[in-house]
């Protein structure tokens, strides 16, 4: 995977996201936050268009760091829009961004993202570090349609990126689908 087109990954105090586990549990940390951040600070997984730094930076989304990463236990469908849906044995491919929460709040707030829900995941980093993270995903029920236009950017966008050569297989099914 390369990171070609993304931010650099700020170093500081928050050099390494970390997560918070309570009772060696780890899906503990799905409900805490980066111990580095503050409350106008959201790290989010990104998986559709949204993983474009470009893209947020046209809708007033200026990410002040991204590193690629995956969540397993999770896959990736495609239909009018993109959502990520709970399957066993699975890995989801997508960018981690900090974003300010106020504009998260804004960006789904918009009519087409308007129905995604967000979900508290825990995202596997380059180096075997883990960070708890918001991933907004669209339920199930709401998953419907196709979108030829959409899967092919989103191919376009995955391959930029460098996203393994399997998971780009997958996208192209779904362009095939569409």
């Amino acid at each position: 995977m390369t990171t070609a087109g993304l931010l650099p990954v700020v170093r500081g105090s928050c050099a390494q996201p970390t997560m918070t586990q309570s009772a060696g549990d780890p899906t503990a940390a799905y409900a805490s936050k980066c111990e580095c951040m503050n409350s106008d600070q959201l790290m989010v997984f990104f998986y559709g268009l949204f993983m474009d730094a470009s893209l947020l930076a046209s809708r007033g989304v200026h990410p002040v760091a991204a590193t690629i990463g995956y969540v397993d236990g999770f896959a990736l469908h495609i239909g009018t829009r993109a959502t990520l849906l709970p399957e066993a044995n699975s890995r989801a491919y997508g960018v981690l961004m900090t974003i300010n929460s106020e504009d998260a709040a804004t960006l789904y707030s918009e009519q087409s993202v308007a129905d995604y829900v967000a979900e508290p995941v825990v995202v596997q980093l380059p180096g075997n570090t883990r960070a708890p993270a918001v991933c907004y995903n669209l339920p199930a029920a709401r998953l419907t349609g196709t979108n030829p236009e959409y899967a092919a950017a989103l191919l376009a966008l995955a391959t930029r990126l460098g996203l393994p050569g399997s998971y780009l297989e997958h996208i192209r099914r779904a362009v095939a689908l569409s």
